[in-house]
């Protein structure tokens, strides 16, 4: 067995197998950290000696001499930490790992946790075994903190070199320990280093690569978990812990999931904010650009909506083309110039050809390669109809058998135009034969070369949308009619409720005298049933409240009063009535009316649909007594006649 030489006194106890720190008082404070190796101290009390490091490192920074007096301040904060010492003579650490012996274990788990904070950063291992029962045991392996480096650090740098810390003491448990360990997982508090380990499509800058770099070179991105704050014990060695917390803390036998539970599959963990993380490098991505072929692309023309448009875009382009020239000696570069100057014919032809060889080869590349291979097209191709060919230009053309007819070559082949470019032509020549339908608009597309795809369907459409055919050829737009009266719909009897107006008037023969005739004017005053529609008919000689009462009273010996009479109250028939006093106001019908207990109602004023009803009736009784009549002068009491049979 090997003995360690003073201050740390071994003794042994074969019962307890156990062993104890001793601090001598007489020793000198505040340089007796200098005795041990690498200027460390036991690794089992790691979160106590840390403070020590961290005051011993203040106040080397602040005293210039080695031996110079510290101020009252850091004296009192030293002589506290120093008697907080004394209470480590309590602390007992067991020799015995676990209690069931190593060889009989089903199970052997390595299970190193790691935290870090502005203070210092720490590791802990612990082993964790299942014993024959099954049960799950955990014992202390090693401990280690370290202070924090400075200038400080950002927490995820730091949290990143306490996972670095914690692979270095597996690398230190791997090769002292004689065990065959089954799993070795990691744990730490930071989903920030869990993202960077498990990486790998962006890239970081050095310090950050370096030190993943290293933790990937001993274990695997699946070896490492998470677990909360609160259930590391990394976490007592990162921001220290008094001297009588160390024995009940959690620092000797870990937290409580390792004693009672299986462990957790590891999950993926991503990059937390990428974008934000000063430690990723900004992703750079870096195109080739590959010409596979020289045409435009037909997605280019959807920005346009006028064939003239397109075409003087693309002559415009050809004509850049044609004026580039390239510079000797220096690879991929030249000049053009850009002309100010209109597109003449040609550049307009080779537009043409151009923005119709380009939609060609994007809507139909199959059918081109076959015709251009001599072979027969698909069965389900669009085109197997039309038998078409490709011209000298490229272009695929519709075929037929008027190749040896006297005709030019777009009236006999028109060219095929599909998508986004059909619907221009369209529209353009719709607009040069002044917005006529269909047919004509057809006939000036056909007689310019071109074959629409789908033509009738996407005339129509256009035609539809066309805001100047719409205010051309546009539907009048009808108001919609209210309920009808409650007069017209209840059941009554016959002449109830009555729609009255008069009409006419008509030429009669009053009487004859030598050589000559006396004419007069008759007009005729109807009075329909709103419910029935039966209509009756009376001859007024005037205009006058006394005919039109007159002819009242006839109605009502005929037909029984009436309850309701309407009528219309239009400019005329107003203006009349008030002229020759037949409005009910009129004192002698308003006793008329008042007598027989019937109640005269006017329609609104320009409501002439109000008196449908009646005024639907008068023009049939007007055809039909212009029809018996003939135009001709009827003497009156024939004319009564009339009215009674009609």
């Amino acid at each position: 067995m090997r003995f360690r030489k003073d201050p740390i006194a071994f003794s042994a106890d074969i019962q307890q197998m156990f062993y104890n720190f001793l601090v001598e008082e007489d020793h000198r404070d505040f340089l007796r950290f200098l005795w041990f190796k690498d200027n460390d101290m036991t690794k089992e009390i790691s979160p106590i000696t840390i403070k020590g490091k961290a005051l011993l490192r203040e106040l080397s920074s602040e005293i210039n001499d080695w031996d110079e007096p510290l101020s009252f301040e850091r004296e009192v904060e030293w002589i506290k930490w120093k008697e907080s010492l004394k209470l480590l003579e309590d602390v007992h650490v067991p020799r015995c790992i676990i209690q069931s012996s190593l060889s009989l274990t089903k199970k052997k788990e390595l299970c190193i946790f790691s935290d870090a904070s502005t203070f210092a950063i720490g590791a802990v291992a612990y082993i964790r075994v299942v014993n024959e029962e099954g049960n799950y045991q955990v014992g202390f392996l090693l401990g280690k903190a370290k202070l924090a480096p400075k200038p400080a650090h950002t927490i995820p740098r730091l949290e990143l070199c306490a996972a670095v810390l914690a692979v270095e003491l597996y690398e230190y448990i791997k090769d002292e320990i004689d065990l065959e360990i089954d799993t070795v997982r990691f744990f730490t508090d930071s989903k920030i280093v869990l993202g960077y380990i498990n990486n790998t499509t962006r890239r970081f800058y050095v310090y950050v690569s370096n030190r993943v770099n290293r933790i990937r070179q001993s274990t695997r991105p699946e070896q490492w978990c998470y677990v909360a704050t609160k259930q590391n014990p990394a976490d007592l060695a990162s921001r220290s812990i008094a001297a009588h917390e160390l024995q009940d803390s959690m620092w000797f036998t870990g937290p409580e999931f390792l004693s009672r539970q299986e462990l957790l599959e590891v999950n993926n963990y991503d990059l937390v904010q990428p974008e934000a993380d000063s430690e990723v490098r900004p992703v750079v991505t870096t195109m080739l650009t590959k010409t596979s072929n020289v045409d435009l692309g037909a997605h280019r023309f959807e920005r346009f909506s006028n064939w003239k448009g397109l075409l003087n875009a693309v002559g415009k382009l050809l004509q850049i083309a044609k004026s580039f020239k390239k510079i000797p000696g220096k690879p991929g570069k030249g000049t053009w110039k850009c002309s100010h100057t209109s597109c003449g014919v040609d550049e307009f032809s080779q537009a043409r050809i151009t923005v119709l060889r380009s939609i060609q080869q994007d809507a139909y590349k199959e059918e081109l390669d076959c015709i251009k291979c001599g072979r027969a097209l698909l069965k389900g191709s669009s085109l197997r109809r039309l038998n078409p060919q490709v011209d000298k230009h490229g272009l695929l053309r519709v075929g037929g058998r008027l190749s040896d007819a006297d005709l030019t070559q777009e009236e006999k082949h028109p060219v095929i135009v599909p998508g986004h470019v059909s619907t221009i032509i369209i529209r353009h020549y719709h607009e040069s034969v002044a917005h006529q339908g269909r047919h004509i608009t057809e006939g000036a597309i056909r007689a310019a070369g071109f074959w629409v795809v789908g033509g009738k369907r996407r005339t129509c459409n256009v035609i539809k949308v066309c805001v100047t055919c719409k205010k051309l050829r546009g539907k009048e737009e009808y108001q919609l009619m209210a309920d009808l009266p409650a007069d017209r719909v209840t059941c009554e009897p016959p002449f109830t409720s009555v729609g009255v107006d008069v009409f006419g008037p008509w030429q009669v023969l009053a009487r004859r005298t030598r050589g000559a005739s006396a004419n007069n004017k008759r007009w005729a005053v109807i009075f329909s049933c709103m419910y029935t529609r039966a209509v009756h008919l009376e001859v007024i000689e005037s205009l006058s409240a006394s005919s039109f009462i007159n002819a009242l009273r006839r109605f009502f010996a005929i037909r029984g009063p009436a309850r309701v009479l309407r009528s219309d109250r239009g400019t005329n028939f107003v203006g009349a009535c008030k002229e020759l006093g037949i409005i009910a106001e009129t004192r002698e019908l308003r006793k008329h009316l008042l007598e027989k207990g019937c109640v005269w109602l006017f329609n609104p004023p320009h409501s002439s649909h109000m008196g449908g009803s009646w005024e639907r009736m008068i023009g049939i009784a007007r055809k039909i007594l212009n029809a018996m009549l003939l135009q001709s002068k009827t003497p009156v009491l024939p004319m009564r006649f009339v009215y009674l049979s009609s």
